[in-house]
């Protein structure tokens, strides 16, 4: 996300990677909701393997133009075909959330733009 945002603050063209099955797609979680769902299993006294999910996947595609809408840029986003497919992963908090009620609090869509518009505002006030 840190290279599609310094091209969207610089007005460069972003390109996006499109696979025979669509655009890849990630499923992200916001460092806010990450640490609530550590401090759960903390609290507990929990052990063991727990998947930490945002609950929705997102488009590399999508998350590039909502960096572009969040800081106003002018660039233009473009997609390259790519050879193969792209894995279509999602994880699941079933079991997080059975063992401690934690779920994610932050979509992942509002996620990105509160992304593009701290770190955009650390470009800038770095130089870029």
């Amino acid at each position: 996300m840190r290279g599609f945002l310094k091209r969207a603050v610089a007005g460069d063209t972003i390109v996006t990677h499109r696979y025979s099955n669509g655009s890849p797609f990630l499923d992200i979680v916001r460092l806010e909701d990450w640490l609530a769902a550590c401090w759960a299993v903390l609290q507990d006294n929990l052990f063991g393997i727990y998947q930490c999910s945002g609950g929705e996947r997102i488009s590399t595609e999508r998350i590039a133009q909502i960096i572009i809408d969040t800081v106003r840029s002018d660039s233009k986003l473009e997609q390259i075909e790519v050879s193969g497919q792209a894995a279509a992963i999602t994880f699941s908090s079933q079991k997080l959330h059975s063992a401690t009620a934690w779920g994610p609090q932050i979509p992942p869509e509002r996620g990105v733009a509160m992304y593009a518009t701290q770190a955009g505002e650390q470009l800038l006030s770095n130089g870029g």
